[in-house]
């Protein structure tokens, strides 16, 4: 009998779950209906009108691929962050388990929608929602499409329709959440390199130390927000002296911070 409580409870969270993202789909449907689509009748109009129409024709399962994105992006943010700046900031405890991650998310305004093409942004065109989520409050959220309807893009909002074309890096496509990329120039003239996730091992070397920042910058290169480059092996070489110092390396390598 127990058995069948669970069970039931659990369906019913997973109907009610269900009920929500259709709920957060219609309002998307909607805003996308008000996209603005430059001038009427003219082949750009046309395909940006059908994106849109795509877009509307999928249901909720739609977002149901994106929800794991929102949580990856959720839980990378709050373990960067110390209790009293998730206090300070009202960055909420989650769990995927039993908390909704589309409550803490905000669309008001329709998506921005703009024609593809070349190799970093190969899609006719894509529509680019923009929202406001409880635990990044000063980057938000975007949430991109592709011209069929698939999800391309999930991250902090920089207004790219790309993580590839975001790093300018061919590799990236088809990555539709970014973390920890990290793009270093290795000379004048020549390519930049990017590493997704980077090993341990190689944390040490995307590291800015400044106590007045009060490791800011090393935050946002761990979180993907932003990229780092440096101009010279020599300069790579210097960064890792001081890595070992900041705590935020030593949390994600598994090490203990050293006091002050």
């Amino acid at each position: 009998m127990l058995g069948w409580n669970r069970k039931d409870k659990a369906a019913g969270r997973a109907q009610a779950a269900a009920e929500k993202l259709a709920g957060v789909k219609r309002g998307l449907d909607a805003l996308a209906a008000d996209a603005d689509f430059g001038v009427a009748g003219t082949e750009e109009d046309t395909i940006l009108r059908q994106a849109v129409q795509a877009f509307i024709s999928r249901g909720e399962d739609l977002l149901s691929e994106v929800t794991p994105f929102l949580w990856q992006y959720y839980l990378g943010e709050y373990e960067l962050l110390e209790a009293e700046d998730r206090v300070g900031w009202h960055v909420p405890a989650l769990e995927p388990s039993v908390d909704d991650i589309w409550a803490e998310v905000r669309f008001r305004d329709p998506p921005a929608v703009n024609l593809g093409g070349g190799p970093l942004e190969p899609s006719r065109c894509y529509l680019s929602f923009e929202a406001e989520v409880s635990w990044e409050p000063e980057h938000g959220l975007q949430l991109v499409f592709d011209a069929d309807a698939r999800v391309c893009k999930v991250g902090p909002y920089d207004g790219h329709n790309t993580n590839a074309h975001a790093y300018g890096d061919a590799s990236l496509l088809g990555v539709i959440f970014a973390q920890n990329v990290v793009s270093v120039e290795r000379g004048p003239g020549e390519p930049a390199s990017t590493a997704r996730n980077p090993a341990p091992s190689a944390l040490a070397l995307v590291h800015l130390y400044s106590e007045d920042r009060e490791h800011a910058l090393c935050r946002q290169i761990f979180d993907g927000q932003n990229p780092l480059v440096l101009a010279t092996d020599e300069g790579l070489a210097m960064m890792s002296l001081s890595g070992p110092t900041c705590p935020h390396c030593l949390r994600l390598r598994g090490e203990t911070p050293r006091p002050a």
